[in-house]
This record gives structure tokens, C-alpha cells and sequence, in this order.
């Protein structure tokens, strides 16, 4: 047994040490052996290269944001000089760091976009999540030139401008500015999506690096629908697989947001799955839903938004309608329950239809209805009809086994309560002869609720009669 559990101890141990691994990272600008040396008020893009990064933490000490636990990139700040220690855990293994070394500086870079010299037409700016970026949003993407040139201060004519596009292509200029002109500073992103661009200024080479980060996307305004797969069922709770489609134009970077007002909410990263099926777990009744401008009451919608830096759409689907079938509960008064299911021959037992009404919705109304009843109008009412089964099978009306005193109701059809006649709600029977009887409720909506039937029983015995006849050996007895 010991050395069973030394194995399973090994095995933890082996399991541990392969989730837990040495952290790797990049920096743009990049870093020379694990030291960047930048001037006050630079960004520095710090992007994670590790495999199979479970869990992730970040600690950017001196900068701004301090810290994260989301993979990235991301985009810090070091505004105040001094130097400092970057460091990246992932999956609990060793730490791995670079050291960020702030100085004060003159240089203020600083890019500005171009967008009226022929190449540049195609971009602009936008705001998405609260971050800045520089977009191209043709649809399809076309592949538009970014034209930059700088007007950066402290510039001299040995500056080192360099310009990573952020697609593996880098360009560098060394002079006091990059002029409008300068086609070196005209770049194409051949495909959609995401990137980021770093901007550098080195005034010599013994000085601090001033850097840019920039957000670069190309792409166009997403669109996307939601459908549901089927027929959705109109029961809770209950299953609905609803179809995503995404439109062609859309590209890497784009958000998918799923929401459903009974509470539910989804988000994918393009491209999303093809489909997703949610539970409804509550009725619709209570709940409006707008669709296309029309109130829908008692309803539920499904809709979808999707987004990127270049706009965001939305649509929507419904109504959807979620109902509920009745519980059925009976009790008895005189009260029976399994521990004491005996009555005497000739006892009055009283049935009581306590069940939990169900929800139903009128999805067409009734206009002929006194009162007209309203299209997606809610209600509680059901029907129900009883069975006495005793000892020589069912009884319908009273015999010489029984008594009936209020009306069982009657349906030919147990499963479609639409076609039932209504029973009392609190039938009385008196049981004439002895043997074992059985009294079962069936509840459903009242025009063939979609969720079903349901049922209760109370089985009971009825004991024989008796009587006590006494005998004395005596005739005559004495005061």
C-alpha cells in the first residue's frame, strides 16, 4: 500500500513539473541581452511566446497597467525613469524577467498619419474598447498604403527613426524628421486583421530609446446573423440549437456576443463556432422582447453583436415563447399516505387536486374569445381528469363497489388534455367493498399544452366489515 501511494506521489509530482515551464516573452523595441534601456513616457509591447500558456501572470513594475493575467500583448507605459523588472510566470513555472532601464529625455515621438497623398486614402482612426486605432476598413480589404511621416521633437541629423510594422516588415531612417514624401513609409498590409506598430527614435547611439505602440487594424464592419436549428422547443426547461453566420467580410480581431433576456450571454473570438444550444431554464412570461421595432410580450429573443475596430452590427430573432407543463399533487381528507393506506369498508375518502398550475401561452390569441385574448397572453389554467381503477378494473360511475360524488371528467385520449371534459377539483368517493383501489390524477394545458401531461396517484385499501357477537355459558347471574 506504501509503495502505491510513493508511485501515485511520483506520478503528481511528473504531472506538476510538465504543466509547470520557463516563461518566454519578446519586447518591441527589442531588448538586448534582458536590458532595455528607453526614455520617459515610452511604450513597450510585450508579447508572450510561450506554448501551451494555461495560466498566465504578468508583473510590469514601473509601468502602466502594473500587472495582468491575460496573454496578451500588451501595451505598457514607463513614464517615470528609473529602472525596473518586467516579469512573466506561466503555469507556476520559474520566472523569467527584463530589466527596464527609464531615463529622462528630450525626443517626444510622435507619428502622424497621412491621408491625402494618394496611398493613404484607405485609413483613418477609431476607438474600440476605449484604444485608439489606426484602421483601413474597405470591404473586402483591399490592402490600402499607410503613408506616415513624423513630427517628432529633439531630433537631430544622426536620429534613428525605425518603423516595425508589425508584420515582420521593419523600415529605418536616420535624419531630423520623416518627411510625407519618404516612400520608404508607405506600407501595404497584404491581409486582414490585427497588428501592432512600433515607432522608435534614437537621438545617438548612447541614447535612451524613445518608443510608439500603435494599434493597426485592416479590415471592415462585421456583420453576423443567429437562426435557430430546427423547430426551438417550447418547453422549460428545454434545449435550442441556434446557427451562427458570420458575414464573409469578416476578419481576425472581430467580437461575437450572444445574448438571450432570459439571462444568457456567449462571447467568441472570429471565427465562431457554427452553432450553440442554450437552455431555457424559466417560462417567458413577464419578459418583452423588441424585435425589428415590435413589442413582443412574454417573449424572449435571441440576438447577436459583433465588432471590431472598424464598426460593430446587430441583429435578433424571435419571439420565442417558453412554457410549462402542470405538477401533479393530490391529497386526501381524510389524509392517507404510504404508512397508513387503510380505510374501512363503507369510509367517504375526499380527493384534492393540489397541483402546481403550468404556464400557457397564446401565441395566436383568440379574437373571437369573450373576452378577445391577445396574441403572446399568459394564463395558468389547465385541465384534469381522474381515474378510480378498483378491484376488478376502472370505475367510471358509481356501482356496487363505489360511490362517486362529483365528476371524474373524461378523455379518450389521456396524452391531449384539448379534447377533455373537466373533472371537480374535489371528487368524493365512498368505497363500498373491500379490496385494493387506486385514484390517479392527470393534469395538462388546456388545448394541448406542448410540454405534456403529468400524473399523481393514491392507491388505498379498503378493509371488510366486522361485527363482535358475545357468548356467555351462564343464564342467570347473581348481584
Amino acid at each position: 500500500m506504501k509503495k502505491r501511494l510513493l508511485n501515485l506521489t511520483f506520478f503528481l509530482v511528473l504531472a506538476v513539473s510538465a504543466l509547470a515551464q520557463n516563461a518566454t516573452f519578446t519586447t518591441s523595441p527589442p531588448a538586448a541581452n534582458n536590458t532595455l534601456t528607453i526614455c520617459a513616457g515610452s511604450q513597450i509591447l510585450f508579447t508572450n511566446t510561450t506554448a501551451n500558456a494555461n495560466s498566465i501572470q504578468w508583473t510590469f513594475q514601473g509601468g502602466s497597467p502594473a500587472s495582468s493575467n491575460m496573454l496578451g500583448p500588451h501595451i505598457v507605459t514607463f513614464n517615470n525613469p528609473g529602472t525596473y523588472t518586467v516579469t512573466l510566470v506561466v503555469n507556476g513555472g520559474a520566472p523569467t524577467t527584463v530589466q527596464i532601464i527609464v531615463q529622462n529625455t528630450n525626443p517626444n515621438p510622435n507619428l502622424t498619419l497621412l491621408l491625402d497623398y494618394g496611398c493613404g486614402s484607405g485609413f483613418g482612426t477609431s476607438t474600440f474598447n476605449n484604444v485608439t486605432y489606426i484602421t483601413s476598413c474597405a470591404s473586402p480589404y483591399n490592402g490600402d498604403q499607410l503613408c506616415l511621416y513624423t513630427n517628432s521633437t529633439g531630433t537631430n541629423a544622426n536620429s534613428v527613426h525605425t518603423i516595425n510594422w508589425g508584420d515582420g516588415t521593419t523600415n529605418t531612417y536616420v535624419g531630423n524628421n520623416i518627411s510625407q514624401n519618404n516612400a520608404n513609409f508607405q506600407h501595404g498590409y497584404p491581409n486582414a486583421g490585427g497588428s501592432f506598430l512600433t515607432y522608435t527614435l534614437q537621438t545617438n547611439p548612447n541614447s535612451c530609446v524613445a518608443s510608439q505602440v500603435n494599434n493597426v487594424y485592416t479590415g471592415a464592419n462585421p456583420t453576423a446573423t443567429i437562426s435557430p436549428g430546427g423547430i426551438p422547443t417550447l418547453c422549460n426547461p428545454g434545449s435550442v440549437l441556434y446557427n451562427i453566420l458570420p458575414g464573409g467580410q469578416n476578419t481576425p480581431g472581430t467580437t461575437y456576443t450572444i445574448s438571450l433576456n432570459d439571462g444568457g450571454t456567449y462571447s467568441y473570438s472570429h471565427p465562431p463556432p457554427a452553432n450553440l444550444t442554450h437552455n431555457f431554464t424559466n417560462v417567458s412570461c413577464g419578459t418583452n422582447s423588441v424585435i425589428n421595432g415590435v413589442t413582443y410580450p412574454n417573449s424572449f429573443q435571441a440576438s447577436i453583436t459583433c465588432s471590431n475596430a472598424c464598426g460593430s452590427s446587430s441583429s435578433a430573432i424571435g419571439p420565442i415563447n417558453i412554457q410549462s407543463a402542470p405538477d401533479a399533487q393530490v391529497s386526501t381528507t381524510p389524509n392517507l399516505n404510504p404508512f397508513n393506506n387503510k380505510v374501512c369498508q363503507g369510509s367517504n375518502v375526499t380527493f384534492n387536486d393540489i397541483s402546481i398550475p403550468g404556464t400557457n401561452i397564446n401565441v395566436q390569441g383568440n379574437a373571437n374569445a369573450v373576452p378577445p385574448i391577445p396574441p403572446y397572453s399568459c394564463n395558468n389554467i389547465y385541465k384534469r381528469i381522474w381515474k378510480l381503477y378498483g378491484p376488478v378494473g376502472p370505475i367510471t360511475v358509481s356501482n356496487a363497489y363505489a360511490t362517486i360524488s362529483g365528476n371524474l371528467g373524461v378523455g379518450a385520449n389521456l396524452l391531449a388534455p384539448g379534447g377533455w371534459s373537466n373533472g371537480s377539483a374535489n371528487p368524493n368517493i365512498t368505497f363500498l367493498l373491500p379490496g385494493n383501489y387506486c385514484m390517479v390524477l392527470y393534469v395538462g394545458g388546456p388545448s394541448g399544452n406542448p410540454c405534456g401531461v403529468d400524473s399523481a396517484s393514491i392507491c388505498l385499501c379498503v378493509t371488510p366489515d366486522f361485527q363482535v357477537q358475545i357468548t356467555s355459558p351462564f343464564v342467570v347471574a347473581c348481584a
